[in-house]
């Protein structure tokens, strides 16, 4: 088995374990969901089981802190030099 080979069934093992588990979280989802008495105590499948493919493809959300006056006549002053 040439390695390129492996990487291949390695990712098949890999996703066919992966949907095997979405399926079961969504099962769950659903019997919690169906015995639950309020429409607010409901819970999506992530939230009752979370899974590490939940955080591929999500981009992270930049920390921004917020600009002083001081800060912003700083930089105003360089681009009137320039």
């Amino acid at each position: 088995m040439t390695w390129a080979n492996y990487n291949r069934y390695a990712y098949g093992v890999i996703k066919k374990q992966t949907k095997d588990w979405e399926h079961t979280r969504s099962l769950i989802s659903i019997i919690y969901n169906s015995n639950v008495g309020k429409k607010q105590d409901q819970k999506n499948p992530d939230k009752i089981l979370p899974l590490w493919t939940d955080r591929l493809g999500k981009p992270k959300k930049p920390k921004l802190e917020p600009v002083t006056k001081q800060d912003f006549e700083e930089v105003v002053k360089k681009l009137d030099n320039e």
